[in-house]
């Protein structure tokens, strides 16, 4: 019979001999071991059940803040691991796994599960409270709806060109509501910026890999690393999975990573830079503007983004930006020239300062007057690098950017798909539509014709008798009267008022009466 007893720190004494601890709900035994262990595991199993029973109280009753979820997916009680994260029906609500031995009973259990399903809760509700609060605004209209829901799948970065319809037909109303939610509409993204640092970047990543089945992929915490250092942007390392960087909160952009609240900060000083005009009542000139619609880098972009110069071309390339080279010196020009219009345009005429006093005569005594034969003194020159690098201005070069908008391409005729169920009333309505300008067109015909058969009338009135003979020899070709008058969709090509199988009345016909008139006046 062994003397076995466990001490207030989870210490087991066998025989007041140390043989291991319990750590959480596991036993931990060392490697200094009597021979007997089985046997005193035995002996060890109620009081380890009871120590286990007391521990589950403590547990189910300690607070919040003395439970953590590392990075390798546990969930940490004191220092110990009691648990550990499974996928679970979808990102954003993990499971878990107790980590507890076989002495463990149902009622700790219980109590142990239930404990750790709330801090699971608190966890993610409280880290990633703007998804979670999205995802209940139910009071949001259908098309904010949307948005919000792809803001949520997507973990709080949406690429704005991926929702461009959408965000078109939005109004105001719905941008302040998805605004009250801590949504922002940058140039790139739509994304919520409170999710944009180490904590929540941190869960993030945890439950994305977890879900995913990401864990051993590389850059998951190197990257989160990087954004609790504070780098707005780094080179990006090879082999780390782009998923980990967009979690992180960083735009990949060529070989920079580019975190995106930065990037949107850096884009309104691109545009408060284009907005600019020089002119007579111009403002004072912003960092970076040129015209009015180049711009060059400015030392506030390369501090917002924490990058060289060379490293903010290939930024901005890779953003959509192109660039044109102007040498330096008339670049110094341009500037030079707006420059003084606006001085001349703010000038402001004072009179000139009087001298007060005797200063006149203590500024003779000070400054002797020279004499005449020493009145020409040559001109200093310049001397230092500082002023004779003229010749190197005009070799340089300054990159003047502008962003290179897309052509539009007007899609063929044949590539525009339309609904099956309106495709034949639209092509009915083309149809129709072309008739009608047909119809037109013949119908100036016909009405020219009319005009050409009544100067026609007139001929034939005066004894001209060339039409009839004509008609005769068109039947004869033909083999019947008329038959090469209608052409021209379905139009008289010579009207002369008579109607396709039908008998003319010569004696109706105005032709008949001038004829009769014309006998009249010889007789």
């Amino acid at each position: 019979m062994h003397e076995a007893e466990i001490s207030p720190a989870g210490e087991i004494m066998v025989n007041k001999q140390n043989i291991g601890r319990i750590e959480g709900f596991r036993l931990a035994l060392t490697g200094e071991n009597p021979a007997g262990l089985p046997a005193i595991k035995a002996e060890l199993a109620p009081l380890v059940t009871a120590w286990y029973e007391q521990q589950a109280e403590r547990f189910a009753a300690a607070a919040n803040a003395d439970m953590a979820v590392d990075q390798d997916e546990f969930v940490r009680w004191a220092g110990w691991l009691i648990a550990r994260l499974i996928p679970g029906e979808d990102v954003l609500h993990p499971g878990f796994v107790l980590l507890a031995d076989d002495e463990t009973g149902a009622q700790a259990r219980e109590k142990m599960a239930q404990r750790v399903r709330r801090f699971i809760a608190f966890y993610c509700e409280t880290t990633l409270k703007p998804l979670f609060d999205l995802a209940g605004a139910e009071a949001l209209t259908e098309k904010p709806r949307f948005i919000a829901l792809r803001l949520v799948e997507q973990l709080g970065v949406v690429p704005r060109r991926e929702i461009a319809a959408e965000l078109k037909e939005l109004d105001q109303e719905s941008r302040a509501a998805l605004r009250r939610f801590g949504v922002r509409f940058g140039v790139y993204h739509v994304f919520l910026p409170a999710l944009l640092k180490p904590a929540p970047a941190q869960a993030l990543t945890l439950l994305w890999a977890l879900k995913n089945n990401a864990q051993a992929r590389a850059g998951k915490s190197d990257i989160v690393a990087q954004l609790m250092a504070g780098r707005t942007s780094f080179a990006v390392e090879e082999g780390g999975d782009r998923a980990f960087y967009r979690l992180a909160g960083y735009c990949l952009l060529g070989k920079r990573a580019v975190r995106i609240d930065m990037l949107e900060r850096c884009a309104d000083l691109i545009r408060h830079a284009q907005t600019w005009r020089p002119g007579k009542a111009a403002a004072p000139r912003p960092d970076g503007a040129y015209d009015g619609k180049y711009f060059t880098i400015s030392q506030a972009m390369l501090s917002i983004l924490g990058a060289k110069p060379e490293d903010m071309e290939e930024i901005l390339r890779q953003s959509g930006y192109k660039a044109r080279p102007v040498s330096k010196v008339d670049y110094r020009a341009f500037l030079q020239k707006n420059e003084t219009a606006a001085e001349k345009a703010g000038e402001i005429n004072r009179p000139a300062a009087e001298p007060v006093g005797d200063w006149p005569a203590q500024t003779a005594a000070i400054i002797p007057r020279q004499s005449d034969e020493n009145a020409f003194v040559p001109a200093a020159e310049p001397v230092g690098s500082k002023f004779a690098s003229s010749d190197k201005a005009a070799g340089e070069i300054i990159l003047l950017w502008r962003y290179q908008r897309r052509p539009y391409k007007k899609p063929h005729k044949k590539e525009q798909k339309r609904p099956l169920s309106s495709a034949p009333d639209k092509a009915g309505q083309a149809l129709r539509d072309n008739r009608g300008g047909v119809a037109a067109a013949a119908g100036k015909r016909f009405a020219g014709q009319q005009q050409k058969a009544a100067a026609t009338g007139k001929a034939a009135a005066a004894g001209n008798s060339a039409a009839p003979q004509q008609e005769q020899r068109a039947a004869e070709r033909t083999g019947s009267p008329g038959s090469n008058q209608r052409r021209n969709f379905g139009k008289p090509r010579n009207f002369d008022g008579r109607k396709q199988g039908k008998p003319v009345n010569i004696e109706d016909s105005p032709f008949a009466a001038l004829a009769a008139l014309r006998d009249k006046m010889r007789q």
